[in-house]
């Protein structure tokens, strides 16, 4: 890897720490998405995962964390009064 490649990583694990941190009460759910990404970087970063399995299981969780908060945001549209219609 790199030096600007290990940058890159160090700072993206550093987001996902501070992203953690402030999710830890507010939304258990997120809290345990960032920790799941940052194992998923610090299994990269061992060599235990290939930069292409990272971005792979990276875009699986993604995905299931979006259909979460689609998922939260449809159900707080409903309880509006009247409810919100797009």
């Amino acid at each position: 890897m790199f030096d600007s490649q290990k940058q890159q990583l160090e700072a993206f694990n550093q987001a996902l720490q501070a992203m953690q941190s402030v999710n830890a009460e507010d939304s258990p759910y997120a809290h345990a998405y960032m920790d799941n990404l940052l194992g998923l970087v610090e299994r990269y970063r061992s060599g235990e995962m290939e930069c292409g399995e990272l971005l792979e299981q990276a875009m699986i969780d993604m995905v299931s964390f979006q259909q979460f908060l689609d998922m939260r945001v449809t159900m707080l549209e409903r309880r509006q009064d009247p409810p919100v219609a797009w």
